[in-house]
């Protein structure tokens, strides 16, 4: 497969007062980057941008991604279609890429776009709320926590013991939004998500860091 264009490449403005932000403190600045937009045609006035409540997928070492589907291209946005985002976590270094142009209910059709999706300041803001939105709902599996619902990416760290007296191991992870189960990451990568993980900045995961 040929190799996308890397110079499409953005990352969040991080608060220029501290080098490292603390759990709570992330927590903080992904709400502010929480914001509204025209989301759909003929819709009056702005709603909240949320993200879908599809997996996420943890394909590399703190690289997440996911699909946003039926994107319009409103407000001086240039979105259209399905898109894929690839986010370093840690860095809050991110790419695009679209994924897929509209089918019907249950196909697809090749993307009309190519490469890294270069992005306008409208689309960025656009991009980063939804991005922002996705990981503060991003939470992982725990066998033993309630409805399996685990511990958030970015967490509070606040939980509470919920085995009423039958299973002491059982706990309530109240710390924050669950919408979006981080998968654990299983067989081979794609050599999409080979070339975001090298755009990114880092690495596969090692043998036992994976689920197969």
């Amino acid at each position: 497969m040929k190799k996308l264009t890397t110079n499409n490449l953005y990352k969040f403005e991080m608060p220029k007062s501290k080098k490292k932000l603390t759990e709570k403190e992330t927590i903080e600045f992904l709400k502010n980057k929480l914001s509204t937009a025209k989301i759909g045609w003929g819709t009056i006035g702005e709603v909240s941008i949320r993200s879908g409540h599809g997996n996420i997928n943890m394909i590399g070492k703190n690289v997440i991604s996911f699909i946003e589907y039926n994107e319009l291209p409103l407000d001086g946005r240039t979105f259209d279609g399905h898109y894929e985002f690839y986010i370093n976590y840690k860095t809050f270094k991110y790419i695009i890429r679209q994924n897929s142009y509209y089918g019907s209910l249950t196909w697809t059709t090749p993307p009309k776009e190519e490469g890294w999706k270069k992005l306008n300041e409208t689309d960025k803001k656009y991009a980063e709320a939804l991005i922002a939105h996705k990981l503060l709902g991003a939470y992982f599996y725990d066998h033993n926590a309630v409805n399996q619902n685990g511990k958030n990416l970015f967490s509070t760290g606040e939980k509470e013991p919920a085995g009423h007296g039958f299973n002491k191991n059982i706990v309530w992870w109240n710390d924050g939004a669950k919408r979006s189960l981080i998968s654990e990451p299983i067989g081979e990568l794609d050599e999409f998500e080979k070339q975001a993980l090298e755009i990114l900045g880092t690495k596969s995961l090692a043998k036992e860091e994976r689920a197969i």
